[in-house]
């Protein structure tokens, strides 16, 4: 059990409630260490004072936990819901034309049960119309040029359609 350390991959509130739980308990012993010691130290109070820091800080990071397992949980509800999700398919050429022509675009594909994000991106300076330094992308993966990111996109998707989501955030159905 690693009570110091941000765990964003739980799925469950058990670790990060008993863990709140024994901090909570913790710091109410440490406050209230006089009615059950009979003696008072220098040594005793530091004890004290560091508990009951580490312990704020493993309640601090069990709350981020919590959040962090509401996104996991809602991950996978979407990822449940992914093939009941309204989708047109749309061939490599038409994609890859669809990119070619605009400066930025962001494209929600299906791939393996999961929303994976295409597009392109460009560059502009404040009050200029014109866009420079032109990007594509697949999920995190940048590509400099139409014919990199072609590459890629055509050995994904050799062979078949491919079922698009959303384009520019607006949902694309039959």
């Amino acid at each position: 059990m690693k009570w110091f350390q941000f765990n964003s991959e739980l799925d469950s509130y058990t670790y990060p409630i008993v863990k709140i739980v024994v901090c909570i308990f913790l710091v109410i012993i440490t406050i209230n260490r006089g009615h059950f010691l009979n003696f008072e130290n220098i040594f005793i109070t530091i004890l004290s004072v560091v508990i009951c820091v580490a312990s704020i800080l493993c309640i601090y990071i069990s709350f981020a936990e919590i959040i962090s397992t509401y996104e996991n949980r809602e991950k996978i509800r979407t990822s449940l819901n992914i093939e009941k999700m309204p989708s047109k398919a749309y061939s490599v050429d038409e994609i890859i034309f669809m990119l070619d022509r605009n400066d930025i675009i962001e494209i929600q594909i299906l791939v393996d049960k999961k929303i994976v994000e295409i597009g392109s991106s460009s560059d502009c300076n404040v009050g200029d119309r014109h866009f420079f330094d032109k990007r594509y992308y697949i999920g995190k993966k940048e590509f400099e040029s139409i014919d990199e990111f072609k590459t890629v996109f055509v050995s994904l998707f050799s062979n078949g359609p491919v079922k698009v989501v959303s384009i520019d955030g607006i949902n694309n159905t039959d």
